[in-house]
């Protein structure tokens, strides 16, 4: 009996360990019914039911064994299969108290705690584990996870770099890498990680990843490569095309809006959807088909009257100003709408001449530097000069010294155009705000302004011109500078360098300037922006000349641009200027190509 027996159980040992797991569980379970108190057998048949995951039986059979035998090795048996479990808080419980831990134990233990999101006691463990003669890639590896997930990017990266010395193969700690660069916004090297995951394993996922990278380095080109490369295989991967349409919005918005156009052919009552379709319809100028949606958007939502912005909005845009009052004055009423929707209300009521009732509801909202800086403009059309001067005192405060600040503000009451020779426009009162990476500006605007010619006579004098507006107004008011040539000694413009040879060329006795220094206040007598001329030299309509033009080019420019091939025609010659600077309007350009059909005209 007993030879046979222990032959039966060398049997279900060596099926055992040959994965013959089901043979072998036979032959436990009759060696079991032949001595059921066999422990060591027991302990064998747990093991295998901890392989075959009957858990529940496993369990049932450590706790008996280790509650005969106090043996460690069954209680960290025990502790796996309530892991495997998912029975985190129970592994803990058995192993948390054993004094002399091997790296069995502090391994187990630790993956407990980092499944309970405990990572402070899990990062704790293997920081124990690290003093271990040998640590595993693995270890450096669940340590990083772990200070991942308590945000000490420092630490995360220091131990996944361990990992990565350990096989820079692997395609998880790469993954892992990227994760954390991408966190920490080295893009660069997130980028280099995940295109040699790539190279391995290429997937969508993946891709994707891959695209939002190069978007995020401002590589448009590339991430369209890789957003394209998921719609060949899954054309209505729905964020492949969001992202390829969010790229678009910057270089050609009529593609973008074809996408979500698609999408919503698709989706037609995803609300997100509806609100990007929305959003780039505004920003288009497309204002009728903006109001459609928004009618759709507020029918959708189940935010009540609240959903109304996208409709009152709209209509502000569309200076339908009767419909949007009526929307803002019921938006007002919502306390997390009250605050925007006065704030248009205050501008409803001061384009339509209302300026009393928009100071009034602008006194609720003083801490707001938009509606202070809207109120200074109210206050501007009072001409109560010292209300003003306080205003925008508070608004240099943040990019200013105390010296420069008092300059800026006391000059600035002249560029607000108080004096009643000046019209006012809200423009320029805006244009004290958002003044954060603009100080150089002020500095410059503060300096001229101090020596500003304005009811002076300039005749025998230095005077220094400046453009302080784009290109075209600078062009558009240069018929006012030779006045100022007829009086002065030494007139010098400054002004942006693509400017130059136009101006260099039209006044070659003028000291042209570059725009990016402030010039000494020395080199000269007088300063006046050249769009304050007509004014500063207390011109009126009448006194211009002619409508005959002011502004000439170079005829050997003429002479070398005539023998093009496309001058020598009989055909009639016209200049097309199709695009504006996108920072100031974007729905104000078209594309070249669009207007082929009028070269064959």
């Amino acid at each position: 009996m007993d030879d046979s027996y222990k032959k039966l159980v060398d049997t279900a040992y060596n099926l055992h360990v040959a994965g013959k797991y089901e043979d072998a569980k036979a032959v436990y379970e009759k060696l079991l019914s032949l001595k059921p108190d066999d422990l060591d057998v027991q302990n064998l048949y747990a093991q295998l039911n901890t392989i075959l995951k009957n858990y529940d039986k496993a369990q049932e059979l450590f706790e008996h064994i280790y509650e005969q035998t106090h043996i460690l090795e069954v209680l960290i048996n025990l502790s796996k299969v309530h892991f495997y479990k998912g029975e985190y808080s129970k592994v803990t419980e058995l192993l948390g108290s054993i004094q002399n831990k091997d790296y069995s134990i502090l391994s187990l233990l630790a993956l407990s705690y980092t499944k309970l999101e405990d990572y402070n006691n899990s990062i704790n463990i293997y920081l124990q584990i690290l003093n271990q003669k040998e640590v595993s890639f693995s270890d450096y590896f669940n340590l990083s996870v772990a200070y991942l997930k308590t945000e000490d990017y420092t630490n995360s990266l220091k131990y996944a770099l361990e990992a990565y010395k350990l096989d820079d193969k692997d395609l998880n700690i790469n993954l892992h890498l990227a994760h954390i660069y991408d966190t920490t916004e080295n893009y660069e090297k997130a980028l280099e990680h995940l295109l040699y995951v790539s190279k391995i394993r290429p997937n969508v996922d993946l891709f994707y990843r891959i695209g939002v990278m190069y978007k995020k380095l401002k590589n448009d080109e590339m991430a369209i490569q890789y957003f394209n490369a998921i719609v060949e295989v899954e054309p209505d991967n729905k964020n492949a095309l969001l992202n390829i349409a969010s790229i678009y919005m910057n270089h050609d918005r009529n593609v973008a809006l074809e996408i979500y156009r698609k999408l919503l052919e698709k989706e037609p009552n995803d609300k997100s959807l509806l609100e990007m379709f929305y959003v780039i319809c505004v920003k288009m100028s497309r204002y009728q088909e903006a109001l459609e949606l928004a009618y759709k958007i507020a029918e959708l939502s189940d935010e009540g009257e609240g959903a109304n912005i996208y409709i009152a909005d709209v209509l502000y845009d569309m200076f339908r100003f009767d419909e949007a009052e009526k929307y803002y004055n019921r938006l007002a009423l919502l306390p997390d709408k009250q605050k925007s929707a006065e704030a248009k209300l205050i501008r409803i009521y001061l384009y339509s001449g209302r300026t009393k009732e928009a100071a009034e509801l602008a006194k609720k909202y003083l801490d707001d530097k938009d509606i202070r800086c809207l109120y200074a403009y109210i206050k501007c059309t009072d001409r109560n000069i010292e209300e003003v001067r306080d205003y925008m005192h508070e608004h240099l405060t943040e990019v200013l010294n105390a010296q420069e600040r008092n300059d800026a503000v006391n000059d600035g009451i002249y560029m607000l155009n108080l004096d009643k020779k000046f019209g006012i426009t809200q423009d320029m009162v805006m244009s004290f705000h958002n003044l954060s990476g603009q100080a150089f500006v002020i500095k410059k605007m503060a300096t001229y302004l101090k020596k500003n010619f304005y009811g002076k006579d300039i005749t025998g004098k230095r005077v220094l011109l400046y453009s302080d507006a784009g290109a075209g107004d600078a062009i558009m008011f240069s018929r006012y500078i030779h006045y100022v040539e007829e009086r002065a000694s030494h007139v010098m413009l400054q002004l942006p360098k693509n400017l130059r040879s136009l101006f260099e060329y039209n006044f070659p006795n003028i000291e042209i300037l570059d725009d990016d220094y402030i010039v000494d206040s020395n080199l000269y007598d007088y300063s006046a922006s050249i769009f304050q001329l007509l004014t500063c030299l207390n011109m009126s309509l009448k006194d211009i000349e002619g409508s005959e033009g002011y502004l000439k080019v170079d005829n050997k420019l003429v002479e070398e641009k005539s023998k093009l091939e496309c001058f020598n025609t009989e055909k009639k010659k016209v200049g097309l200027f199709w695009q504006g600077n996108p920072i100031v309007i974007q729905s104000r350009s078209i594309k070249l190509e669009k207007m082929l059909p009028l070269f064959e005209i």
